[in-house]
């Protein structure tokens, strides 16, 4: 597995913490920021693989940041993930065409945060061993 360097970017506390303290858990450096503005030295200082991004932030929110990242050639390769309370199914296309390769929506299942930084485990089919499979007969 790759080293991945994710930056959390959210205004409100414990929305920046869950993902941080899941994060934390996996193979990945994580780095909080409480506004967009704070992420450009984070960008420039390391080498960013995936940004989870509020969308609803005072200042510059996160389809305003995602537009300038992804006007900067050399940040083509980090993926995007929109961060965002409003559940409305409509909005996932309009966010991927904003520059954004997944969206979750808050409050977050862990499982559905890895796998949006493509951290999670491949699914693995059940198998059943010999003696389970002949009760069942």
């Amino acid at each position: 597995m790759t080293n991945r360097v994710v930056i959390v970017v959210d205004d409100n506390l414990a929305s920046r913490m869950l993902p941080a303290i899941i994060l934390r858990s996996s193979p990945v450096q994580v780095f909080e920021c409480e506004t967009a503005e704070g992420i450009w030295p984070l960008l420039a200082q390391h080498d960013v693989s995936h940004v989870l991004l509020d969308i609803s932030m005072p200042g510059a929110g996160g389809v305003e940041v995602a537009q300038k990242i992804r006007d900067q050639p050399q940040f083509a390769n980090i993926k995007l993930v929109a961060y965002t309370a409003d559940a409305r199914m409509a909005q996932a296309e309009w966010l991927a065409s904003t520059g954004f390769g997944a969206v979750l929506i808050k409050p977050i299942k862990r499982f559905d945060l890895l796998e949006s930084l493509d951290l999670a485990p491949p699914h693995q089919p059940h198998q059943l061993d010999d003696q389970t499979r002949s009760s069942q007969a």
